[in-house]
């Protein structure tokens, strides 16, 4: 029976030709569109998500009297916040280099994304090493202030192809330079991550990080808590002003009614922060809600129009309905005859529109600056959405008219 219902609506379909057509590139139309809107909410929204404590992990901003927000704050509130607050199991500071001399035997470049950290980064975010491990690194950086990691890509740009292990370079003015010897090489971090390096070296090796210790009112480090205990955080977050902190630890001149240190989710960052100084670019939750509204209302439209097409051609349909009935066909049999050639429909509108849509991807990409790429194997997520999508696009579209038919 199911082969005849295939013979049937495959029949039909290659007897009505321009009106199969219409049809399939119609849904197929939406069918890109929602999908590219697909992975770009879901790119967005998965910012982050890479970190094994990413559920856990804040960071801690600083407002100022004049209401001013930035994204990091001063250098001795890490410290003080591990020793107040026992629910914060990790807690780590970093400083960031955007634009650093760097010279070496092999060239000498302007650095970019250096960051000045401390051993508990690698406790907090998770570094994939391909050259030592996570446990050595902290050992090193913690006993030897001369020492750096560097990414691999940045090792070629900086070395070439010299194996960058035990490579020295300098860092900083002529007159006032910093010397490090790289040890460890690792992988950069993914592309939705709210901030990248290139290279990593002890925070202790640069001298105005100790010139800003016990300065409460200069922000000049990105300071990160992990909290393991769901509760626990959400409760951390409820005092996100923590003026009992500030009362007890800032000078009376930096206090005050407006100062506060609010408390961003790691996997918030990317899309809710409005601080300023921040990492990297970011992009507004209203962009992301768009561009997902858009491409569902599109997918729906393009169903609409389905159902209309389907619906007109009902009356030629009416024929074959009657003989079928005459020769004994039920209502039941008639309806999943109806969603079989719905379910056809389906197939071939969603492979038209992946393929559609890894065509318009690249032009997406250059006009919203992205590098969105639909993995159908590694994200577990994709399969059984085209699955999903296929099964209720032929219910859905079909579901007005085979009951009409």
């Amino acid at each position: 029976m199911l082969h005849n219902y295939f013979k049937i609506a495959l029949r039909n379909i290659l007897k009505y030709k321009a009106y199969s057509f219409i049809n399939v590139f119609g849904l197929a139309l939406g069918v890109a569109v929602f999908f590219i809107a697909l992975q770009f909410t879901t790119y967005h929204n998965g910012y982050d998500s890479f970190h094994e404590k990413a559920e856990g992990i804040y960071r801690i901003h600083q407002k100022f009297n004049d209401g001013g927000t930035t994204a990091h704050c001063s250098y001795p509130i890490k410290n003080a916040l591990l020793a107040d607050y026992s629910e914060i199991q990790i807690a780590t500071s970093f400083g960031f280099g955007f634009e650093n001399k760097l010279y070496s035997e092999h060239k000498q470049i302007i650095g970019e994304q250096i960051l000045y950290i401390e051993p508990s980064f690698f406790d907090i975010f998770d570094v994939e090493f391909v050259i030592s491990t996570k446990e050595e690194a902290q050992k090193v950086l913690t006993s030897n202030i001369s020492k750096a990691i560097i990414t691999e890509e940045y090792a070629k740009t900086l070395f070439g192809e010299t194996d960058p292990i035990g490579q020295d370079f300098r860092m900083g003015d002529p007159n006032d330079q910093l010397n490090y010897t790289v040890f460890a090489v690792v992988k950069s971090f993914p592309e939705n991550s709210h901030f990248h390096f290139n290279m990593l070296v002890p925070i202790e090796s640069e001298p105005f990080f100790k010139t800003v210790e016990t300065n409460w009112n200069n922000p000049v480090v990105y300071t990160y808590v992990y909290i393991p205990d769901a509760d626990k955080a959400t409760e951390f977050q409820k005092l996100s002003t923590l003026d009992s902190f500030i009362e007890k630890h800032f000078p009376p001149v930096y206090g005050g009614p407006e100062a506060h240190l609010p408390v961003m989710p790691l996997k918030d960052i990317h899309l809710h922060s409005e601080a300023s100084r921040e990492l990297e670019g970011s992009i507004p939750f209203i962009l992301v809600f768009i561009v997902s509204s858009i491409g569902t209302l599109i997918l729906l439209l393009a169903c609409i129009n389905f159902m209309n097409l389907t619906t007109a051609r009902a009356t030629r349909r009416a024929k074959e309905v009657g003989m079928r009935k005459s020769l004994g066909a039920t209502k039941q049999l008639l309806i999943h005859q109806f969603i079989g050639e719905a379910l056809l429909f389906s197939i071939l509108s969603v492979m038209a529109g992946m393929i559609l849509a890894e065509i318009f991807l690249p032009r997406f990409n250059g006009y919203l600056q992205q590098e969105l790429t639909i993995d159908y194997f590694n994200n577990w997520f994709t399969i059984p959405t085209v699955l999903f999508i296929t099964l209720i696009l032929g219910l859905v579209s079909w579901s007005y008219p085979e009951f009409v038919i």
